[in-house]
């Protein structure tokens, strides 16, 4: 990725949200089901301070929901932050259009796919457990939509206004 502001760079947000979302859910199961087989494997029986230790590591395991949070919101803040201090043209914007269009149409794959992966037998308790995660992948086209309006106003915009030329 060359930098933040190109068109492409909303393509591989939408790809690195949706490899982060699943990478999540996975991890959160796999969390879950190595500290539950832990405590009941009795090995911690005779350590009460190990015990005590494992069961208040799988309470901070929500902890990975805001992480994903602060992931999004970095990449919405970011995008516009270097949209502004990029140089552009307003005539490269119908490639910004294709491009976004394109990115919406990933997201909406990804967004329905993550529906399908968290609905399965195996991934139904760590999707339930993330509510955040859950309702910003649901949302996501409509979080690319309006970064990549926002983003696209700033990259062509402000040439009119005579910063960022070439």
């Amino acid at each position: 990725m060359e930098n933040l502001s190109s068109p492409l760079s909303v393509i591989y947000v939408v790809a690195i949200l949706f490899g982060a979302a699943v990478f999540l859910i996975f991890g959160f199961m796999i969390f879950n089901t190595f500290n539950d087989a832990l405590l009941d494997s009795g090995h911690l029986d005779e350590n009460e301070d190990a015990k005590e230790i494992v069961e208040q590591v799988q309470e901070k395991g929500d902890l990975m929901d805001y992480a994903f949070l602060f992931f999004v919101i970095a990449f919405l803040i970011a995008m516009p932050i270097a949209a502004y201090f990029t140089p552009s043209h307003p005539a490269v914007f119908v490639g910004f259009i294709f491009v976004f269009f394109l990115a919406l149409t990933m997201s909406v794959i990804f967004s329905d796919t993550f529906l399908e992966i968290g609905e399965t037998e195996e991934l139904e308790d760590s999707y339930a457990n993330m509510p955040i995660l859950r309702n910003m992948m649901h949302y996501l086209p409509l979080l690319i939509i309006v970064n990549a309006v926002i983003t696209g106003t700033i990259l062509y915009g402000k040439a009119r206004a005579g910063a960022g030329e070439y």
